[in-house]
């Protein structure tokens, strides 16, 4: 990729100014990483590592079991997010429902998020909204041993057709993953989702911002996306809770 080296720099250059933010916290015991001076292996990572300090780091807390967890339980409420189409387009068992970030098992966090005709509705909305979509419904197709498919129940002229996973276009899976994950967002949580106009066509990116912005408002989720192409609507920063990043 092209934008690699500029992406890996921002990636060291982040992790070190975390790094010296959280020497500051004082319920912080200690911060590990080469990049700072007080690391006892920062000399020898200055000499080696000369393209930055790399993105990963640790700390310890200064806190009772109590606090330990609420620290925890904020750092899964981050959720990156970087659908992959063609591992989408299969059936998975319906207790599969904590999507994960290549968003393989999209049909079954739908079919138990569905449940909650609001977040349903919210959905159909949403994906009514997108250019080119005439969505009537959407629906799941289910095996006998606990599989599940979904499908969007569209309109062709004077007739419906159901449409399963395996028949949508790239577009359209990764417009319902990015939906999905903002909807079943935590408040308060991060959502971190990769190269949001991959695949998807630039009217419907724009569409999917909007909405995204406003899903963002509503449930006091924070978003961070990340684009390919930049778009002149994509360059303004900190929009209502949604962040991009070139």
């Amino acid at each position: 990729s092209v934008t690699l080296p500029l992406r890996m720099k921002q990636h060291n250059d982040n992790a070190l100014k975390v790094a010296k933010y959280l020497q500051t916290v004082k319920g912080v015991s200690f911060v590990a990483y080469p990049g700072l001076e007080n690391h006892p292996n920062h000399q020898i990572a200055k000499e080696q590592m000369t393209n930055g300090y790399g993105g990963v780091l640790s700390f310890g807390l200064k806190a009772d079991h109590d606090t330990y967890n609420r620290v925890v339980s904020h750092l899964k409420n981050i959720r990156m997010l970087d659908p992959v189409p063609s591992v989408i387009r299969d059936y998975v068992r319906t207790s599969d429902v904590e999507l994960r970030q290549n968003c393989d098992n999209l049909s079954a966090v739908l079919y138990e998020m569905c449940k909650d005709t609001l977040k349903k509705d919210r959905l159909l909305e949403v994906v009514r909204g997108l250019p080119e979509n005439d969505v009537e419904d959407i629906e799941f197709i289910e095996t006998k041993i606990g599989d599940v498919i979904f499908a969007l129940r569209e309109r062709n002229l004077n007739s419906t057709e159901l449409v399963d996973a395996r028949q949508l276009s790239d577009g359209t899976l990764r417009c319902i993953a990015v939906l999905t994950v903002a909807l079943i967002g935590e408040p308060g949580s991060l959502i971190m989702i990769e190269e949001i106009d991959n695949g998807i066509h630039p009217a419907r990116v724009y569409k999917l911002i909007e909405q995204l912005i406003a899903i963002g408002k509503e449930r006091k989720i924070d978003i961070i996306i990340t684009i390919k192409k930049p778009f002149s609507y994509f360059i303004t920063k900190n929009i209502n809770r949604i962040t991009t990043c070139v």
